[in-house]
C-alpha cells in the first residue's frame, strides 16, 4: 500500500523538564566547592599576588560552602527544588563579586570564576538560564565595578579597603562584551545540544509509540499507515509515501494532502518498481536523491510531485522485498539528513516490514486452520462453528435456517477407476462449482470425503429445496465434470429440527433417502421437530 502524508502539528512530549533540570542543577554542589576550594588555594599559595589572604577570605568561603550544603539537603527534601536552586545562583554571583572586590576589582586574576559559574550553569540548564545568567553577571559587573563600589565591598569581607582606580570605560565595555560573547557561544552550544536530545527523546518515543500501535493494527494496510504517520510526525518531514507489493502482485496507495481527507487509490502498477525503490532493495538500506525522476520514479513521483530531497528506505522482512518508505525532506540543494535521524528511521521501517512479514504469517495460519486444504472452501470445524452461532441466532429471532448435505455419487467408483488424483480433482470442481452458486451469506464447506454442506441462513424448507436443487445441477455441462451427479437431503429449523445436532441428522438422513431413491436428486427432510423452545436472551 502507497500513502502519503502532510506535516501535521508535533505533539509535545510529556513535560518532566523541571524534575530534570533540578536534578542536573544538583552537579552544581560540585563546582561551587571547586570555586571555594580555588579561592582558598590561591590565597595561600599566592596571596602576593592576588592581594588577599586565608585570613581575608576563609569566614566567607567557610559560610559560603556551609550556604551551598544546606541549600543542597533543602533541595533534596524540598518542593521548591528549582527556586532554591535560582536562590543559590544569585548567592554564587554574590560570592565571587565579594572575592573579587578586594582583588582588583575589573582587574581581578579571579575574573575568570564568573565564566566558570556562567558556563556550567547554562550547560547544566539551558540557553535560557545561560543568558538570563549572562544578566545578572554584567549587572554586578557593572554595579560593582562601573560605580567604583569595590572599597567598600572589600571592608565588608576584611580587606583592606583601599580604593581601586576606576578602569576606563572601553575597558568596561570591552570585559562586558567578552563576557557576552562567552555566554552566547555556551548558550548556543548548550542549545544545539538540547535540541538535539530533544529531537533523539522524541524520535525514541515515536518509535514506542509506532511499535505499540503496530501491535494495535489488524492488516498490512493499517501497519503502513502507523509507519507513514508515525516516521513523518516524529521526524518532521514535509510529506511521505509507502510502497507495499501485495501478494496479488498490485501495488495499493493511499494518500493525505494537506488540510484534506484520506485518499486510498488502490491500483495495479508496472510489474517493474521505481528505480530508486530496487536500489534500496538492492542495497539494503536508505537511498537519498534530490529530486524524483518522472520516468524512472513515476509511481513515487505520482506520490510526491516536485519532491525534493528524497530519502527512500527498503521494507525488507527475511530478505523479502515487501515495499518502500519514501519521505521528503525538501529544502534547498544539499540538506542532509543527520545520521542519527536516518538510523532511527531505518528501525521505523524495520519494525514495519517485520510486523507486516508477521500479519501475513499470521493470516496464513488462520487461512490454513479455516480452509479444506483440498478444495479451499471452509472445513468443518469452522462449519460447526457457523452453524451453532446461525442456529442460536435463530432461536433469538425466530428467523429459519437450513441445511443442505450433498454427496459425490459413484464417488468410490472413480477413484477405483481413475486413481485417487482424479477423485481428488472431481471434489475440487464440485467445490468451486457449489461455491459459484451459492449466495454471499451462504457458507459451502467440506464435511468429509466426498460430502459437502450448504449452511443457508433466513431460507425456508422450500426455498432451500429449490437452492438445493439449483446447485446440484449446475454441475450438468461442467467440462470437467460429466457424468458426476450429486444426491441432497434438505432440512430446516424450525420444520424439521432445533438444534445444530439435530438438523445435522435430519439433512444427513434426507441425503441418504436421495441416495436410496437412486441417486441424483434432492430430498427434503421428513422428519417433524418438536416445540420450538424459548428465545433466549
Amino acid at each position: 500500500m502507497m500513502a502519503a502524508f502532510r506535516r501535521g502539528a508535533a505533539r509535545p512530549l510529556p513535560n518532566r523538564d523541571l524534575d530534570r533540570l533540578a536534578e542536573r542543577f544538583g552537579a552544581l554542589l560540585v563546582v561551587r566547592f571547586g570555586i571555594a576550594i580555588t579561592v582558598l588555594v590561591v590565597a595561600a599559595l599566592a596571596p602576593s599576588v592576588i592581594g588577599i589572604t586565608v585570613a581575608v577570605v576563609g569566614p566567607v568561603t567557610g559560610a559560603y560552602m556551609v550556604f551551598a550544603v544546606l541549600a543542597e539537603v533543602a533541595r533534596r527534601r524540598g518542593k521548591w527544588s528549582i527556586d532554591i536552586q535560582s536562590v543559590m545562583q544569585l548567592v554564587d554571583v554574590a560570592y565571587i563579586a565579594l572575592i573579587m572586590a578586594p582583588t582588583g576589582g575589573p582587574r581581578s586574576q579571579l575574573v575568570f570564576l564568573l565564566y566558570v559559574h556562567l558556563i556550567a550553569v547554562t550547560l547544566l540548564g539551558n540557553h535560557r538560564t545561560g543568558l538570563r545568567m549572562a544578566l545578572i553577571d554584567s549587572f554586578v559587573f557593572v554595579m560593582l565595578y562601573t560605580f567604583s563600589l569595590n572599597a567598600q565591598v572589600s571592608r565588608l569581607v576584611g580587606g583592606p579597603g583601599s580604593p581601586v582606580s576606576k578602569p576606563p570605560t572601553s575597558a568596561v565595555v570591552l570585559s562586558i562584551l567578552a563576557f557576552w560573547l562567552v555566554a552566547g557561544c555556551t548558550s548556543f552550544y548548550s542549545w544545539v545540544n538540547e535540541r538535539e536530545l530533544r529531537r533523539g527523546t522524541y524520535e525514541l518515543k515515536g518509535l514506542a509509540e509506532m511499535s505499540a500501535a503496530l501491535e494495535r493494527a489488524t492488516c498490512p494496510e493499517d501497519i503502513m499507515h502507523v509507519l507513514l504517520a508515525r516516521s513523518v510526525e516524529a521526524f518532521g518531514f514535509a510529506r511521505g509515501a509507502v510502497l507495499l507489493r501485495l501478494p496479488d502482485g498490485t501495488t495499493a496507495m493511499s494518500t493525505v494532502p494537506s488540510g484534506q481527507g484520506t485518499k486510498v487509490d488502490h491500483s495495479a502498477e508496472p510489474a517493474r518498481p521505481d528505480v530508486v525503490v530496487e536500489r534500496a532493495w538492492a542495497e539494503h538500506g536508505p537511498v537519498l536523491v534530490r529530486a524524483l525522476d518522472p520516468l524512472l520514479d513515476a509511481t513515487l513521483d505520482r506520490l510526491l510531485p516536485d519532491a525534493l530531497n528524497v530519502v527512500v528506505l527498503p521494507l525488507t522482512a527475511e530478505g523479502e522485498p515487501l515495499g518502500a518508505l519514501a519521505v521528503e525532506r525538501g529544502g534547498p540543494f544539499g540538506v542532509k539528513l543527520p545520521v542519527r535521524a536516518v538510523t532511527m528511521l531505518n528501525q521505523f521501517a524495520a519494525n514495519a516490514a517485520m510486523a507486516v512479514r508477521n500479519r501475513r504469517l499470521i493470516a496464513e495460519v488462520e487461512r490454513l486452520a479455516s480452509e479444506d486444504g483440498l478444495t479451499g472452501l471452509a472445513n468443518r470445524r469452522v462449519f460447526e462453528d457457523v452453524l451453532a452461532r446461525e442456529v442460536t441466532r435463530s432461536r433469538r429471532t425466530y428467523e429459519p435456517v437450513s441445511l443442505v448435505v450433498f454427496d459425490v455419487d459413484h464417488f468410490k467408483r472413480v477413484n477405483d477407476t481413475f486413481g485417487h488424483q482424479a477423485g481428488d480433482d472431481v471434489l475440487r470442481q464440485v467445490a468451486q462449482v457449489l461455491a459459484a452458486a451459492a449466495r454471499d451469506v451462504d457458507l459451502v464447506a467440506r464435511y468429509g470425503g466426498e460430502e459437502f454442506t450448504v449452511i443457508l441462513p433466513n431460507c425456508n424448507l422450500d426455498d432451500a429445496v429449490r437452492v438445493a436443487e439449483r446447485m446440484r445441477s449446475s454441475l450438468s455441462g461442467h467440462p470437467r465434470l460429466e457424468g458426476v451427479t450429486l444426491s441432497a437431503g434438505v432440512a430446516a429449523i424450525p420444520t424439521n429440527a432445533v438444534d445444530e445436532e439435530s438438523l445435522i441428522a435430519a439433512a444427513d438422513e434426507a441425503m441418504y433417502t436421495s441416495k436410496r431413491a437412486g441417486r441424483d436428486r434432492t430430498t427434503r427432510s421428513s422428519r417433524r421437530a418438536p416445540s420450538v423452545p424459548a428465545a433466549q436472551h
